[in-house]
């Protein structure tokens, strides 16, 4: 994944963006550290809402297998929480 700052990002937009919609997931950066990152849109028509299997989660920057697992965690809880709120 390649990686940009946050003023690379303003000053060179619309080529990134032709970049991933080119499939290429981008990084970026403030000051070094991971603040967002940039992936292409699913394919028009596909599905990827609440029903999406959990195999389809992922962390955008790279972490640990614990952390990881706990964040999914997290993410599912919070999931599970919302279909019971209906």
């Amino acid at each position: 994944m390649r990686s940009v700052s946050v003023h690379e990002l303003k000053r060179d937009l619309s080529r990134l963006l032709r970049d991933v919609e080119a499939g290429a997931r981008i990084l970026v950066t403030r000051h070094g550290r991971p603040v967002a990152a940039l992936d292409p849109a699913p394919e028009p028509g596909l599905h990827v809402g609440r029903s999406s299997p959990a195999g389809n989660l992922h962390a955008a920057i790279e972490v640990d297998e614990e952390r990881q697992a706990k964040v999914l965690g997290l993410l599912l809880a919070d999931r599970s929480s919302e279909d019971t709120d209906r």
